[in-house]
């Protein structure tokens, strides 16, 4: 079973255009999650039906396409880009993957981590946030 992720696709109607260029980087990750496979924690737990299960494409990629495409989808006139050797941009978004798994509990929750810096042309950083979302499954299908 191959499984994906949605874009962002509904936005108020009143938005603001995006200024300037800017590029998404592949994001960055501990070698645990540079992977296809849907995790389980603690490791080696998967529950049947999973065992063949998979991401459309490694989580980094995967993570970096849906967020272009979430962009291009809010303000399709200034979508960002992936990062082109020689490439000048205004902005970057750099994201790092802190989590992306299911933890096996008494209660099972799908927990996803991620880091976000908008860094300026210089290589200053702009701004940050770290994004987290838990959410307790009611069964593992």
């Amino acid at each position: 079973m191959i499984y994906d992720l949605d874009a962002a696709k509904d936005f108020d109607a009143q938005k603001k255009p995006i200024k300037g260029q800017f590029v998404i980087p592949e994001p960055t990750t501990i070698l645990l999650y540079d992977t296809q496979r849907i995790l389980f924690m603690p490791p080696g737990n998967d529950p049947p039906g999973f065992s063949n299960a998979q991401w459309s494409d490694s989580l980094p990629k995967l993570i970096q396409t849906k967020l272009m495409q979430s962009f291009e989808n809010y303000d399709s006139g200034h979508a960002p880009f992936a990062a082109l050797e020689g490439s000048q941009a205004d902005y970057q978004l750099i994201i790092d993957i802190r989590a992306f798994q299911v933890t096996l509990t008494s209660e099972p929750f799908a927990e996803i981590s991620l880091s976000a810096k908008l860094l300026g042309k210089n290589g200053r950083l702009i701004a940050s946030r770290v994004f987290v979302q838990k959410n307790k499954l009611s069964a593992m299908d």
